[in-house]
């Protein structure tokens, strides 16, 4: 009997804290409640899931905010202009034989070994399997 008036009167504390708007009282009782074991009343189960959804608000706004930081800064990398290297491009034209039509068209007449053997080696075993 003692208990039922404990969580009764708490109960009743924590409509008041509410219809003050002393929040932070109001969740201590909540907590109070919460750890008596007495089932929560309609009000107390609202409180709690408007308390909840205010926390996943705060931590989907944190996501949010570090994931378009995130996405500036990848941004920023994007931006940057990649330079080819003439010592690179002259290896691929001579090592694939690359014969150059025109624009828009490219003909590779050879094959590097290195490259070709790997790729026969692996294609037999895939298919060896």
């Amino acid at each position: 009997m003692n208990n039922f008036i404990v969580n009764w009167w708490r109960s009743q504390q924590l409509k008041l804290s509410l219809k003050r708007g002393d929040i932070r009282r109001a969740v201590q009782l909540l907590q109070e409640i919460q750890k008596s074991g007495a089932t929560f009343s309609w009000l107390e189960k609202l409180f709690r899931d408007k308390l909840q959804l205010e926390r996943y608000s705060q931590e989907y706004k944190r996501q949010t905010e570090t994931l378009s930081k995130q996405l500036t800064a990848s941004q920023q990398k994007a931006n940057l202009i990649l330079m080819p290297d003439e010592e690179f491009v002259k290896y691929i034209y001579k090592i694939f034989n690359l014969i150059e039509h025109d624009e828009y068209k490219l003909q590779s007449t050879g094959i590097d070994e290195g490259i070709f053997d790997d790729f026969e080696s692996t294609l037999v075993e895939y298919l060896k399997e």
